[in-house]
């Protein structure tokens, strides 16, 4: 297909949309993008319930240049892991049955299933990568030499195409929408309703509570940064209660803890705060090789100092002492060393942020689309 002609792309994701979870922002950007850049892109995603009931562009904040379509799927969950597998076939197989039928140029996937049968039917296949599977590999490297076109989220994962052979992908990590921070001012008034005062530093921490988020690290570091609060933003009903539970019978009293919130509010928050964290792990293998988190891109575009772990996954963007501080992994006193450090050295923060923010604005969401679709029109 030449370039100057528009490609009607499937984009396949078996999952609740709009979700609180950070796939469900990367799913949403990368669609109004390839929109953007003028293709015809269809979101195709199960008909399942859905507790959040806004709409789905409101919801992430994104233009109406793609078209969504929910189609067959059923509730797996009484079923357990029996269900689940049952699920990703079913959902496989009556998505690309969709696309065969509605003739799509091209289907853009994250589910390697989904890619593994549509590649039978159609060469124009392309598997988002974003980490690999904690067990069955060899089927995995299996249907990766199958699948025509990968397109790799997470760089160190290159390492591991190499190493089995597998050819035929390019290296697209995530982006931001570096507009949406420039257009949101810093207001220190939004920590008022923790009971925060104006004059408090804020250290923040913005994501899931996972343990493998490294967020107990933070929570140790407290004890540590009496002169500050430290924010943890974004738990959800399955892990809260652990997290909040832990501060407490920790004595954690500078800690403040707030569920999920919306996108506006999210970006609003980040840009408040005066130090940002991301404390990954380093004792599991996504966070230290494969992470490439989207909070990481919106950190360095809120022109907020980042202190972040020492990580390989971090090494492409983040480097010590020129674009944030790093800790060493799972050490609560070396993370609030630096933070410290930042907050008593305000000229090392605002260099720290503006060299970050300048970096960053070479990943935007629009730039990633161009390389992808580059990728489908030249292969």
């Amino acid at each position: 297909m030449s370039e100057n002609m528009t490609c009607k792309i499937a984009y396949i994701v078996n999952a609740r949309m709009p979700t609180e979870r950070a796939h469900g922002v990367q799913v949403a950007k990368t669609c109004e993008a390839l929109g953007k850049a003028g293709e015809k892109v269809e979101l195709i995603i199960p008909r399942t319930f859905n507790h959040i009931t806004e709409d789905l562009f409101d919801y992430y904040g994104v233009d109406r240049v793609f078209t969504v379509r929910a189609i067959s799927s059923f509730d797996w969950r009484r079923l357990g892991h029996f269900g689940f597998m049952l699920q990703r076939l079913y959902f496989a197989v009556v998505s690309v049955l969709y696309v065969l039928v509605k003739k799509f140029d091209a289907i853009y996937s994250r589910e390697i299933l989904v890619c593994a049968y549509a590649s039978i039917f159609k060469r124009n296949v392309v598997f988002e990568d974003h980490e690999p599977p904690r067990s069955k590999l060899s089927s995995y490297f299996i249907l990766l030499k199958f699948i025509p076109k990968k397109v790799i989220v997470a760089r160190n994962l290159s390492s591991l195409y190499k190493k089995h052979n597998i050819k035929n992908y390019i290296i697209a990590p995530n982006a931001v929408a570096v507009e949406e921070f420039d257009r949101t001012k810093s207001d220190r008034g939004v920590w008022r309703s923790f009971g925060i005062s104006d004059s408090t530093p804020v250290v923040l921490y913005v994501g899931h509570f996972y343990k493998w988020k490294g967020i107990y690290t933070l929570l140790d570091s407290a004890k540590m940064l009496r002169n500050a609060s430290v924010v943890l933003i974004g738990g959800t009903v399955e892990n809260i209660d652990a997290v909040q539970k832990y501060v407490e019978d920790h004595n954690h009293t500078n800690v403040y803890l707030k569920k999920f919130v919306s996108r506006k509010e999210i970006t609003k928050y980040t840009k408040s705060a005066d130090v940002l964290v991301l404390p990954n792990t380093a004792k599991e293998e996504r966070s230290k090789l494969y992470t490439t988190p989207i909070k990481l891109f919106e950190y360095m575009a809120s022109s907020v100092p980042i202190v972040a772990s020492n990580l390989p996954s971090f090494k492409e963007y983040l480097r010590d002492n020129e674009n944030c501080l790093l800790f060493k992994p799972d050490n609560s006193e070396s993370l609030a060393e630096k933070v410290s450090h930042i907050l008593s050295n305000k000229d090392l923060g605002v260099r720290l942020s503006k060299k970050a923010y300048g970096e960053v604005k070479e990943h935007t969401w629009e730039m990633r689309a161009k390389r992808i679709l580059k990728f489908i029109y030249d292969h």
